[in-house]
């Protein structure tokens, strides 16, 4: 339940910030150019985020490395939301102190070329299949859930 609480509440934190055009504290100046946050609100943000993550670091300095990942993130999320093109939203989770890279080598760490690959061909004139199909009406589709860190994540994230 608290886990709950802490989560919808960074979510709304995070949604007014990203919503709002104008800075949340309009008297503070932007810490570097193109930013829709300014470091008050990055700072604030990510003490949330390392609470609600349990995120702690060894040193002073990788404290600050992270925070600036995190704030570079905050920025790519916050810009691809407000792309009215985009087709879906990103939001922040536990990996927002990660670069691409980063997440990559420890989490998407697939070699697919070392794998053999083996199949049958099919003659697929003679199957019939539907114009379309939902598969969330099937219960095929569920939600998203953590995998933890697995060898065989098939999926690839850019940030």
């Amino acid at each position: 339940m608290k886990t709950q609480f802490a989560l919808v509440a960074f979510a709304a934190l995070v949604a007014v910030a990203a919503a709002s055009p104008t800075h949340l504290f309009a008297d503070e100046p932007l810490s570097f150019e193109g930013t829709h946050f300014t470091e008050h609100q990055a700072r604030g943000l990510f003490k949330a985020w390392k609470i609600q993550h349990g995120k702690n670091y060894a040193s002073v300095e990788e404290h600050y490395k992270r925070f600036g990942i995190f704030w570079s993130n905050l920025e790519k999320i916050y810009k691809h939301n407000s792309d009215k093109t985009q087709t879906f939203t990103k939001g922040m989770n536990k990996f927002g102190d990660l670069t691409a890279a980063e997440f990559k080598a420890t989490y998407a760490n697939l070699d697919m070329s070392k794998r053999p690959i083996s199949f049958k061909p099919m003659d697929v004139s003679k199957v019939s299949v539907a114009d379309s199909l939902d598969w969330r009406t099937k219960g095929a589709v569920t939600a998203i859930k953590d995998q933890g860190v697995s060898m065989m994540t098939y999926a690839s994230v850019r940030m």
